[in-house]
């Protein structure tokens, strides 16, 4: 652009006093937003790398719940040994998380069938398991027996006293007798009553 000053002469590619403060004004302003763009910039980098640090803590943090929570579970199995703990939390980290229990590390101690042998060599012999099924009712108590029959004593073909109407207190030899008296006697009874004068209530029976 050429422009011809109060002198009459021509001076070509010439910028305009007005046009050049413009355009300085313009590159001040840029400069001072790039500060402000290059502040901000330094303040989220600060707040970045303070997340940063903070989502390292918080997943620390995490972590270490996540351990204590599963060790007290350990511990209320029964395990107290250390290495048993260890080998406990080693093969519950490697066990894929599709094929562990609704109820976690808890549900699978408590769950015989499924321990690995290495586990189930530090539970103690009274660790909880799985609720068993219920019992079946025992059996209702049986009647006594009832209680032999009393075997009579021999008596050597001699009917004892005192069978069918005859009384044990009176003698087969002692006074009268009844008609039925004297047909319970057994033949040695009947001679004995008879040989001692016996008589009977009615007469004419001898």
């Amino acid at each position: 652009m050429s422009v011809t000053c109060d002198c009459g002469k021509e001076h070509p590619d010439w910028v305009p006093k007005d046009r050049l403060s413009k355009v300085a004004a313009q590159r001040k302003d840029a400069e001072a937003a790039a500060a402000d763009l290059q502040a901000k910039v330094a303040d989220l980098s600060a707040q970045l790398e303070a997340s940063a640090a903070l989502s390292d803590q918080v997943a620390k943090l995490t972590a270490d719940r996540d351990r204590l929570t599963a060790r007290a579970a350990i511990m209320q199995a029964g395990i107290t040994d250390p290495e048993g703990i260890e080998v406990v939390e080693a093969l519950w980290a490697a066990r894929p998380e599709d094929a562990r229990p609704p109820d976690g590390l808890t549900g699978w101690l408590t769950s015989p069938d499924e321990l690995p042998r290495a586990v189930r060599a530090y539970l103690p012999s009274d660790a909880p398991t799985a609720p068993a099924a219920d019992p079946a009712p025992a059996d209702a108590p049986t009647e006594p027996a009832a209680a032999p029959a009393a075997t009579a004593a021999p008596t050597n073909g001699h009917r004892p006293a005192g069978i069918q109407g005859v009384r044990s207190s009176q003698p087969a030899s002692s006074g009268r007798m009844t008609d039925e008296q004297i047909r319970s006697l057994s033949p040695a009874e009947y001679r004995a009553w008879r040989d001692g004068g016996g008589v009977t209530a009615h007469k004419g029976v001898r």
